[in-house]
């Protein structure tokens, strides 16, 4: 169900060299076993959404996505184990976060346009700007005229993207199947300048989006999808946590779980940990049959469905940041769009600083004020109840982490 998210954002890092695809699909495959033997639900495993825009949009080197990674896997765990997610989840404007996901869903999308417009010929050869518009009206219909049952336009493109690169490479007599199990180790070529550059550039604005979505809102919607199966926040928060710190070393690339994966996966019929354990077998068995072939097959992969899917990848983020939800007010709308317009004309690190900085002349943090003012006795209001964190008055499903 999640796939339509998952395939986009790992074709698209393993083109900017942010990481190894085969080995990238190995880990999300054993962590989805993993993780579906443990709770027994669907729970999804899928790329850090923030991390991977970032990466794709401003060019992040492979250790700066480790070191992003790294670094927000480290925070998670902390939070989880010591409660601080709650705090995280209250102290940050949510309008803030959904500038983030604004701003980085139309890089995205800008992005995946450019590569359609710089294809040479408009038809006339299989990789073509008239395969990519025939691509987005069959995208657009697939999401629009469904009748109710889901159509993975995602998935699909993929294999026609496959077999597309499978005749190119044929035709060059270039492609060396050799099936193996691939793993890298990068801790040879870690440097720590490096690491903490991608930890600004794309760990600290994913922090945020992973405790709200990543713990809070999936936990709050596995409770209601499954109410005799609570997973508690504490569990999930090192979950994201072990992922990373595990798995990137090896090969893996930033990873979490999600509000919006989980309802994905439900949509489809998914009610237990089966069915992401028996996904998580095909993406191991997909990932050991192309181990050492995987880089070549990519080289070949269209521009045009590429950036169909970059497109819609990024078009679904900005939505999910823009769409209205209830309480809006006009300050939250100044807040998003101030994040989001710095976020797509400079970058998500002064994206945040911008939206804070509005957000904190325009209400973003009253309800910190007020929470001061009610410790220490000199609210206006003393009927009003409190807004702590740990409050479920702020949990939102922001279901693009």
């Amino acid at each position: 169900g999640d796939l339509g998210t998952f395939l986009p954002l790992l074709l698209a890092l393993s083109d900017v060299d942010a990481v190894e695809s085969s080995p990238a699909l190995l880990w999300a495959g054993v962590f989805n076993v993993l993780t579906g033997m443990l709770w027994d639900s669907p729970m999804p495993v899928q790329p850090m959404k923030t991390i991977s825009a970032v990466a794709i949009t401003e060019g992040l080197t492979a250790i700066e996505v480790v070191g992003a990674g790294l670094g927000v896997g480290i925070v998670i765990t902390i939070l989880g184990i010591t409660g601080g997610v709650d705090i995280v989840n209250w102290l940050v404007p949510i309008s803030v976060v959904r500038g983030l996901q604004l701003g980085l869903g139309l890089s995205m999308m800008s992005r995946g346009i450019e590569y359609i417009s710089n294809l040479g010929s408009f038809i006339g050869q299989a990789d073509c700007i008239f395969l990519g518009l025939v691509g987005i009206i069959f995208t657009l219909f697939a999401t629009r005229y469904r009748n109710g049952t889901a159509i993975p336009s995602a998935l699909i493109l993929t294999v026609v993207g496959v077999i597309i690169a499978s005749i190119e490479v044929s035709r060059e007599d270039s492609f060396n199947f050799q099936p193996g199990f691939p793993v890298l180790w990068i801790g040879g070529s870690v440097t720590w300048d490096a690491m903490w550059s991608g930890f600004v550039k794309a760990g600290l604005p994913q922090i945020p989006l992973t405790t709200l979505n990543s713990v809070v809102s999936v936990c709050e919607l596995n409770s209601n999808l499954f109410p005799k199966n609570h997973i508690s926040r504490k569990s999930v928060a090192t979950s994201v946590g072990l992922m990373n710190l595990s798995g990137l070393w090896f090969g893996a690339m930033p990873m979490c779980h999600g509000a919006g994966g989980l309802a994905a996966q439900y949509k489809f019929g998914a009610r237990g940990g089966a069915s992401v354990v028996c996904l998580g077998a095909v993406k191991i068995l997909l990932a050991c049959l192309l181990a050492f072939g995987a880089s070549t097959l990519l080289e070949q992969f269209p521009s045009s469905i590429l950036g169909i899917l970059l497109v819609f990848a990024g078009l679904g983020l900005a939505n999910n940041g823009a769409k209205p939800r209830d309480g809006d007010s006009g300050d939250d709308y100044m807040i998003m769009i101030a994040t989001a317009g710095f976020t797509l004309t400079m970058n998500t690190g002064w994206g945040c600083v911008a939206g804070l900085i509005v957000a904190g002349f325009h209400g973003g943090f009253d309800h910190v004020g007020e929470a001061i003012r009610r410790k220490f006795k000199v609210q206006d209001k003393p009927d009003m109840e409190e807004n702590l964190p740990g409050d479920d008055a702020k949990v939102e499903d922001i279901s693009h982490t």
